[in-house]
């Protein structure tokens, strides 16, 4: 441990790695957090129908870093996602606003002709009614603005809801990953 953090390793689920997931299997460790990444293109994202208003800035705002800490989620875990997602030059940040508050927000880093989709989040209140479809859109006009056509992203495996819109919006899984990690008593 350092700093109080216990140690993790992000491993694909290849069979090269075997040996490598067994001797940390031997040590204690486990696979938890099974993880897809998916990759698609900005054209079948550009298809999906929404009628939201997204806002794309150049930097991260108060009231985009506000959905990551809205009611319900851990503060904690928000602040840190907001710190995370707000460190690279090469994003552009989307929010869905209804009014003055901020319902649904998400990144894209854009390099080496792929954007990535990160920190896709909406408020507990607005689930289900197309906002994660709002942002997605909004991220592809702002990719394909850029000259940009392939996209990736990663998924918790269970996530269900996220996993059918990915599915509708062409997203396929190319591989998967586990995070191994010791069990805490």
């Amino acid at each position: 441990t350092v700093r109080g953090l216990q140690a993790a390793f992000r491993i694909a689920d290849v069979p090269n790695l075997a040996p490598l997931t067994e001797r940390l299997s031997h040590m204690g460790y486990s696979a938890t957090q099974p993880t897809l990444v998916q990759i698609g293109d900005i054209k079948t994202l550009l298809a999906l129908e929404s009628a939201e208003q997204v806002l794309i800035e150049r930097s991260a705002s108060d009231t985009w870093a506000s959905v990551y800490t809205a009611e319900g989620f851990d503060p904690v875990d928000g602040a840190h996602r907001v710190q995370a997602l707000s460190r690279s030059q090469c994003v552009v940040y989307a929010t869905i606003n209804r009014g003055d508050q901020a319902i649904a927000a998400g990144t894209a880093s854009m390099s080496q002709g792929w954007i990535g989709i990160h920190g896709m989040r909406t408020v507990i209140s607005a689930r289900g009614k197309g906002m994660a479809t709002g942002i997605l859109q909004g991220l592809a006009r702002s990719a394909a603005q850029n000259s940009y056509e392939r996209v990736y992203l990663q998924v918790e495996a269970n996530n269900s809801p996220a996993l059918a819109l990915y599915r509708r919006a062409g997203f396929q899984t190319v591989w998967r990953y586990h995070y191994w990690r010791k069990a805490t008593i």
